[in-house]
């Protein structure tokens, strides 16, 4: 993604929080791009958005372009930036090592999309010990009575999966069903599977998955348009795809009055399809991580670098973690630290495997390991 010039010297948010005139301008677009009668006008939306980002050095460090989209984003879906409400938030990132922002729609948020277009949806979680049955050619598709504990500390068992229940506005229903494993894959492929969510609210986000991919994928653009583009934007955003609504990108850019679009370097690797792409944060080959100590410490306990980076090659070792301790994956020799059990105990028994594996790397002082992030098998 191009890194755009601005005028006026506004390039961070906080240039643009300083700027009366650009924040007017902006005011502007959000009233013209607000759909009337959500509870939500653009004077209300420009407070509650500035008191988030100034409270946030994150964000204020972002350019002013992302956070200006973001920011229209979420009035266009005419969702709540305000964090109480759990609509919908304003994310820190960085890409090719530029600081920016990205608007996520909550789990809340894409309920209340759906809602709007008189579209029922029921999240629920599955444990081993639930009575669970699905059938697809049923008036209603899910029979699912959760198991209750008869004594304190007795648990459900193990997640299992996680449904969707979807009632349309004429009265039929279908379900969106996907099982443990299918949800880490989502999990891992996240950008925020390491150090976001998806470590801080695990269960919220296991049942947001199957909303967002009923959203991306069951249900028609013209019965619920702004559901389905929100359920879609926000998947190909968790997976890194640099994405953005046509409507808010160009009221960002009038807004800031965007010069010419500069690419960051000249000397971008080739990227899939044969593209050129912008050069990554590092410029070591991915084939040739840092090689790290067998023993790491806790990667929490470092410093991790926001750039994500890949690798193939063959199991040679798998170590369960006990207690607080890591466990490991090693591939070709190296160590990959995880805190992740049940990703160890997901591959544990397949040495040999071919795998591709994402991770990012953690320094400790004058040391460097590999933090991983998601594992797949090859072939």
């Amino acid at each position: 993604m191009a890194i755009q010039q601005t005028s006026q010297a506004v390039t961070t948010a906080k240039d643009l929080l300083e700027s009366a005139p650009v924040k007017e301008k902006l005011q502007k677009e959000l009233m013209r791009l607000m759909v009337p009668g959500l509870g939500l006008d653009a004077s209300q939306h420009m407070i509650i958005a500035e008191r988030v980002v100034r409270r946030s050095p994150g964000l204020l460090a972002c350019t002013a372009l992302s956070v200006a989209t973001s920011i229209v984003e979420a009035g266009i879906f005419g969702l709540s930036l305000d964090p109480q409400f759990g609509q919908a938030f304003l994310v820190p990132i960085k890409e090719h090592g530029v600081p920016i922002c990205q608007f996520w729609p909550g789990y809340k948020g894409l309920i209340a999309l759906a809602s709007r277009a008189h579209i029922h949806l029921n999240a629920q979680l599955v444990f081993a010990k639930d009575q669970f049955s699905i059938d697809h050619g049923a008036d209603n598709p899910v029979s699912h009575k959760p198991y209750i504990p008869k004594k304190r500390g007795e648990g459900c068992g193990d997640l299992i999966g996680a449904y969707v229940l979807i009632e349309f506005p004429d009265g039929h229903k279908e379900v969106e069903w996907q099982d443990f494993e299918t949800l880490e894959k989502h999990r891992m492929r996240s950008r925020a599977a390491a150090n976001g969510p998806w470590v801080t609210d695990a269960m919220m986000m296991y049942r947001k998955t199957p909303v967002r991919t009923a959203g991306s994928s069951r249900i028609p653009l013209d019965v619920g348009r702004n559901f389905v583009r929100a359920a879609t934007l926000d998947d190909q955003r968790e997976a890194s795809l640099p994405v953005a609504l046509p409507e808010a990108s160009a009221a960002a850019e009038a807004v800031l009055d965007v010069t010419d679009a500069i690419e960051v370097t000249t000397e971008a690797p080739e990227v899939a399809g044969n593209q050129p792409g912008t050069a990554p944060e590092s410029t070591q080959a991915p084939e040739e991580p840092p090689t790290p100590t067998p023993e790491p410490e806790p990667p929490q306990n470092g410093k991790e670098d926001d750039t994500l980076l890949e690798r193939t090659g063959t199991i040679t070792d798998i170590k369960a973690p006990r207690g607080k301790a890591p466990g490991f994956i090693t591939i070709d020799g190296v160590d990959f630290g995880t805190f992740n059990k049940t990703l160890i105990v997901e591959w544990s028994g397949r040495k040999g495997a071919s795998v591709y594996l994402t991770y990012r790397k953690v320094t400790k002082g004058d040391k460097t390991y590999c933090n991983l992030v998601g594992i797949e098998r090859q072939g």
